[in-house]
């Protein structure tokens, strides 16, 4: 009986509230004149999908960000896309400051997804049902159907992902003596370790079930990877 009744609250959870799911937003960082935003300052996603935290996207490859997290299927939210992690230069809400940053600053005249949308100016999303991954560009409402990368993003592959937490990570460009970290979703780094190895096997089985980023740094440069555990 108590095991039948464990079941029915575990289904009504996730009737009620919507099963995670892992979603991937991948940012275009060039406007739709076809210039590069600037992005010395970093890129950030803010909204319901944060919980209005500024939240830091991992760079890819030239003009292109990435940030990983888990949200519940079915839920209406908000989010965009700004190139500062603060309402304004001492942490307030400065409308005048934000606006020079943040996609869309003439709110009054955009509306992304109109037929759900409860304010103007954001972007929204209705999570789906599945582990997803949205492509979008710089102040373009339209989704893409993907991002190119440059030949950076092919620097490293792992397999198999999603994983048990055995992994294997193969280099096809990595320069000299490689540094790893392997990045939660809340930006903490959970292991970090170096290789100059083309080849290597990384034991993550004592890491929780979710999503993953690896972050590989040479003297060529940064390339990050999503990796799933499960």
């Amino acid at each position: 009986m108590r095991k039948l009744f464990t079941l029915l609250l575990v289904c009504f959870t996730i009737y009620a509230f919507g099963a995670s799911v892992n979603v991937s937003f991948k940012l275009k960082a060039i406007n739709e004149k076809g210039t590069p935003v600037d992005t010395t300052k970093g890129v950030y996603i803010v909204g319901d999908v944060t919980k209005w935290a500024f939240k830091p996207m991992e760079k890819l490859s030239d003009h292109v960000y990435i940030f990983d997290t888990s949200l519940n299927s079915g839920d209406t939210l908000s989010f965009y896309f700004i190139l500062v992690n603060s309402w304004d230069s001492a942490g307030n809400q400065n409308w005048n400051y934000y606006k020079k940053y943040r996609e869309y600053p003439d709110t009054a005249n955009t509306i992304c997804n109109p037929s759900f949308a409860k304010w103007k100016g954001d972007r929204w999303l209705i999570v789906p049902k599945k582990d997803t991954t949205i492509y979008v560009q710089w102040g373009k409402c339209e989704l893409l159907t993907s991002v190119n990368e440059s030949s950076i993003a092919a620097s490293f592959n792992i397999s198999p992902n999603p994983s048990n937490g055995i992994v294997n990570i193969t280099f096809q460009s990595v320069s000299g003596i490689a540094n790893i970290d392997i990045i939660d979703l809340t930006g903490k780094t959970v292991k970090s370790l170096t290789t100059s190895e083309k080849i290597m096997t990384l034991d993550l089985s004592g890491l929780q079930r979710s999503v993953y980023l690896i972050k590989v740094s040479d003297n060529t440069g940064i390339y990050t990877r999503k990796l799933i555990i499960r």
